[in-house]
């Protein structure tokens, strides 16, 4: 990610989110904010200040919350990173293709993204053990 600007609050996201089933891409609708969402600040979703970073962002010098200083931002699209997902995980395995796109205020275009990745079950052999999602 490349910014001229400093991002800071509020940075209005638009996310649409959609898995292949049978070979057909489906819309994944908007539930409990995770999903095809509209953000009004993306910002007070960050990491809050009184967590640390999580290790892929320190070591690649990448903010994980607002606001974020204009600059030039690279983490290896290769990542793999581990989320919380307790209950019915294998549910969520699968290909997901996703469009992000930041505004300031819902007005001037900040960035698009545009992300494939695939979740995997892994099946944990204890309650301690967290699956993962892999970007491609």
């Amino acid at each position: 990610m490349s910014t001229s600007i400093d991002i800071k609050s509020p940075v209005k996201a638009a996310v649409k989110v959609k898995r292949e089933t049978l070979g057909v891409w489906i819309e994944i609708p908007c539930v409990d904010k995770v999903g095809t969402c509209t953000y009004d600040d993306l910002c007070v979703h960050s990491i809050p200040a009184n967590r640390t970073c999580p290790k892929t962002f320190t070591d690649n010098d990448v903010p994980c919350r607002c606001p974020i200083p204009k600059g030039t931002y690279t983490i290896d699209p290769s990542i793999e990173l581990q989320v919380e997902m307790y209950n019915y995980f294998s549910a969520y395995s699968g290909k997901y293709w996703a469009h992000l796109s930041l505004s300031e205020e819902g007005v001037n275009l900040i960035t698009c993204y545009e992300v494939n990745f695939v979740i995997e079950d892994h099946k944990p052999k204890t309650i301690n053990d967290i699956p993962f999602v892999e970007l491609i």
